[in-house]
């Protein structure tokens, strides 16, 4: 699976809110969603602009300051709301990013479909340019969120390790099917381990990349530049270029 793009390995004593991480402040699968609160209740209008109003606050948040500065009582303050309104929703501040996460993945899951389709054999970097656009353009909407992700990824923590695998995994299984398709047409043969070790190291670099602060690639190469690059790559691994 792709190398997770959040740079905090050296923060591995350090936890959101301090302390100890918690293992059961996430929910179960299901257990809840967006259209409900903890106590399966509905969500009506109010309830659903002060859950946004949170949800917004940690974005927020999460673009001025450190991640492990992040609190319920922070982010409520930033929302305006109380501190007891955030726990109508959100088990803590974890499960908050957990769920915020889980609807991302979703959006990235969106990709897959573009991936599954034939390409233009005649112009195979467009489509490839079009792919690595759309993930950039995810990324670029949720960096922040997607970062937090990647960190307690990084941290160790198993439910978000597990997130961040999953989101991916359609990808890089797509992508690898994608490079061994190409590789039967020209009458090569490349294994499904390989095909997928392939796919793994451009989706890599595609998180990698799309993770980066725009201004410093700007600044130092040119977003353009960089994503054609990484389109040309996509499309040397995927058509067999040698």
């Amino acid at each position: 699976m792709a190398t997770q793009a959040s740079g905090t390995k050296d923060l591995k004593k350090k936890r959101v809110g301090g302390g100890a991480r918690p293992r059961a402040d996430l929910p179960a699968q299901d257990e809840y969603s967006t259209e409900f609160n903890k106590h399966g209740q509905k969500l009506g209008e109010k309830g659903r602009r002060t859950r946004e109003a949170l949800t917004n606050a940690a974005r927020q948040l999460l673009r001025e300051s450190s991640p492990l500065d992040l609190s319920a009582v922070a982010i409520s303050r930033q929302a305006e709301v109380s501190s007891a309104s955030f726990y109508m929703y959100f088990n803590s501040v974890r499960d908050m990013l957990y769920q915020m996460n889980e609807a991302i993945s979703e959006e990235i899951a969106e990709l897959v479909p573009f991936l599954t389709r034939k390409w233009d054999d005649e112009d195979p970097a467009a489509d490839a340019l079009k792919f690595v656009k759309k993930f950039q353009e995810i990324w670029s909407q949720h960096r922040e969120v997607l970062m937090f992700r990647n960190m307690e990824a990084d941290l160790g923590n198993p439910q978000f390790d597990k997130l961040w695998r999953a989101t991916l995994r359609p990808l890089v299984a797509r992508i690898g099917d994608k490079i061994k398709e190409q590789a039967q047409t020209k009458g090569k043969f490349i294994s499904v381990l390989d095909s997928r070790s392939r796919a793994v190291v451009l989706t890599s670099a595609l998180e990698r990349i799309a993770a980066c602060d725009v201004r410093v690639i700007n600044e130092e190469l040119g977003m353009d530049r960089v994503q054609n690059s990484l389109a040309d790559m996509i499309v040397k691994a995927i058509y067999c270029v040698e």
